[in-house]
């Protein structure tokens, strides 16, 4: 009677190698078809619209505070029914090997 046992080990070695290599090649491509998916357009666009909707929705004290993402950080705006507000986000950005410098972006209402 014929068995698997009865190869050399270097035919079994060859076998198990084959199957851990088809068990990883569908793992990776399961991992990288569901980061396509993740990151589709329609899904980033649905993704940063509920953001924005939680941002919005933040209010103490009555005061509505507002966080968006502008360029490479978050900004934070609070707007008061009763009082005029102004914010001062300030930032640190390069302006060479070694130089940089602060900016200031005011938000008033």
């Amino acid at each position: 009677m014929y068995e698997i046992y009865d190869d050399p080990w270097y035919v079994q070695f060859i076998r198990c190698v084959l199957r851990l290599a088809v068990i990883g090649a569908a793992v990776y491509g399961l991992v990288r078809l569901f980061a396509w998916v993740d990151s589709r357009p329609g899904v980033v666009a649905a993704r940063e619209a509920q953001a924005r909707q939680e941002a919005a929705n933040r209010v103490p004290d009555g005061c509505t505070v507002y966080t968006f993402y502008n360029g490479d950080r978050w900004q934070f705006f609070t707007k008061c029914p009763s009082a005029s507000t102004t914010t001062l986000n300030t930032h640190t950005e390069s302006c060479g090997k070694t130089c940089s410098r602060t900016v200031e972006s005011p938000i008033t209402n």
